[in-house]
């Protein structure tokens, strides 16, 4: 079995694709931009919740977005940021990345209208288990 790394090369189809990272805590952000950076798509970062609404409603309509939003964050949380952005378009896929990893967590990011679920701490084979389930409606 190849290993992610080598797989990498995979996440190709979100080439064209806008990565908004929602994330507080600079180290995580740079650790998912490492992570990401062979995938050739447009990072971006918002600190905080309300960074990310107001990225989400000032992005061209037809650029395509992913977001992966931390839960816990300031001024909003990832819950009632994920909310109000799939008010402002219900088809931006938004994944939890979170370090509230039980199982009620789940279930209340999927309540959340969360399209995936990344528990904290996670590597780079998990990251791209994740997405990979999305290339189909991203590319």
């Amino acid at each position: 079995m190849k290993n992610a790394i080598a797989e990498s090369g995979k996440l190709s189809w979100l080439k064209d694709t806008t990565i908004l990272i929602a994330e507080d805590e600079p180290t995580n952000f740079r650790l998912l931009t490492a992570m990401l950076k062979s995938s050739g798509g447009k990072i971006h970062w918002a600190q905080d919740g309300q960074e990310a609404i107001n990225f989400i409603k000032n992005k061209p309509t037809e650029e395509k977005c992913i977001v992966l939003m931390d839960i816990k964050m300031p001024l909003i949380n990832g819950y009632e940021a994920t909310r109000q952005i799939k008010m402002i378009d219900k088809n931006i896929l938004v994944i939890a990345v979170t370090a509230y990893a039980q199982q009620g967590d789940r279930e209340k990011s999927t309540g959340a209208k969360f399209d995936g679920f990344i528990a904290k701490p996670f590597n780079l084979d998990m990251l791209y288990s994740v997405l990979s389930k999305f290339s189909s409606s991203i590319g």
